[in-house]
């Protein structure tokens, strides 16, 4: 029997989609979980027969999904940052842009000695969470292309060790927190970012997975559990004030990386007395839009 403890994943960036580089060095992930798997669509045969049995089930449709969890940590993911942004870091800012990036990914099941990979992967987006008293988490979501199982690697070349950096906490490694420009004086219970590339799968006759994984509309969009102060944020939501959200996470060791989201609009806004013995939150929902200036709809800093 194999266990989950391990299994290790690795990364490698294609140069031509769905093609794993056959020597090139893996990068060891650091997940705390995954749900990456090729999905088979499968379809029984409809034809009558007078035994009332059926005839065959067909394969018809197949792709892959899934997700891969994390801690977030500096610079153990920025290759998969970079395939989410559908862009480069240049000279340490990250902006969203239209670059087709693919991956391969394979999980090694060490005490049985397989390997699955999967291959023409494209990042579809990116869930991040910095709460109170929590160390900060997220997910990238998958697109792919196909998958096979062996019991070698698709690639020769010897997988990098693991980076060593600390997960950022939301206590002692959030710096500070701007809203439209200036230091948010209310205190925040959470700041939840999700980002989404629209991926579709491009089928055709003849080949049993995804052909090609097309872009969609690049979105930023949020929610911030704000504890209830003032009318400030609230206001802006009724009067659909445009403004900016930017927070900044720091490790021990002084790495970090800014999130600047330069223009946003919040799309909801709730102030409820819930129950009684509870505090009083704002809980705030909002967009990102372009911002022509910023020449970006989000904005990565790694320091």
């Amino acid at each position: 029997m194999a266990d989950t403890n391990r299994t290790s994943l690795y990364l490698l960036e294609e140069s031509t989609f769905g093609t794993t580089p056959a020597s090139s060095a893996w990068a060891t992930l650091r997940p705390t979980g995954e749900s990456l798997q090729f999905g088979i669509t499968n379809v029984t045969s409809d034809e009558i027969r007078s035994d009332r049995n059926i005839t065959d089930l067909v394969q018809t449709d197949a792709t892959v999904t899934g997700d891969l969890n994390f801690e977030l940590s500096h610079g153990s993911f920025d290759t998969l940052l970079e395939g989410c942004m559908c862009s480069a870091f240049s000279a340490n800012v990250l902006k969203n842009g239209t670059t087709l990036k693919s991956y391969s990914i394979e999980k090694k099941f060490a005490d049985v000695s397989r390997y699955h990979t999967y291959k023409g992967c494209r990042v579809g987006g990116m869930n991040l969470s910095v709460a109170s008293g929590s160390i900060v988490t997220g997910s990238f979501s998958f697109q792919g292309k196909n998958a096979i199982a062996g019991n070698s690697s698709a690639s020769s070349g010897t997988p990098s060790a693991q980076t060593t950096t600390t997960p950022f906490n939301a206590v002692g490694n959030l710096g500070t927190l701007k809203e439209g420009g200036s230091t948010l004086s209310d205190n925040v219970m959470s700041i939840n970012l999700t980002i989404s590339n629209n991926l579709r799968s491009n089928t055709a006759i003849g080949t049993l997975g995804s052909t090609g994984i097309g872009l969609g509309t690049f979105e930023v969009s949020g929610s911030m559990s704000v504890y209830f102060a003032n009318d400030t944020l609230y206001n802006k939501y009724l009067a659909s004030t445009a403004s900016s959200l930017e927070f900044t996470l720091t490790d021990a060791s002084s790495n970090a990386y800014t999130f600047l989201l330069p223009k946003i609009k919040y799309s909801s806004g709730t102030v409820m007395a819930g129950s009684q013995n509870a505090d009083l939150m704002a809980e705030l929902g909002f967009q990102a839009i372009y911002n022509a200036s910023d020449t970006a709809t989000i904005k990565i800093t790694r320091t």
